[in-house]
């Protein structure tokens, strides 16, 4: 299964593609979350950050959907890029959301190499 996003829409049958941001402060690359493993998205496909916030869970209104993922809340987590690196924050998800096994409080800043689970989905943070 493979899928597609356009800033501001919703995710559907095609190829992935967002426009990308930068992971650290002051940094010229870009960050991307790589599907590591699920059960509602193609492990490898490829899912760049940019500027706008990002939600992701198993309700139709966000940005990144986990349909088939009965683990992941409607509405899970938000991933956003600030001036100072790319951060996610929990949504009051019921199984919670986590960044290498620790469970995430508030708001946690990524790392490249990190891996964000979301319900049974993995998401390693990748720089470009």
């Amino acid at each position: 299964m493979s899928a597609c996003f356009t800033g501001g829409g919703t995710l559907a049958a095609g190829v992935v593609s967002w426009n990308i941001g930068t992971l650290a402060a002051g940094g010229s690359g870009s960050v991307q979350l790589v599907v590591r493993r699920s059960s509602s998205l193609e492990a490898g496909a490829a899912f760049p950050l940019n500027s706008a916030p990002v939600t992701v869970g198993r309700g139709g209104q966000n940005d990144l959907v986990l349909t088939g993922d009965e683990f992941a809340s409607a509405r899970h987590a938000r991933i956003e890029v600030r001036g100072d690196g790319a951060w996610v924050q929990d949504l009051e998800s019921t199984n919670g959301t986590f960044v290498n096994g620790a469970r995430v409080a508030g708001a946690r800043r990524l790392e490249a190499g990190d891996v964000l689970r979301v319900g049974e989905t993995d998401l390693v943070v990748e720089d470009d």
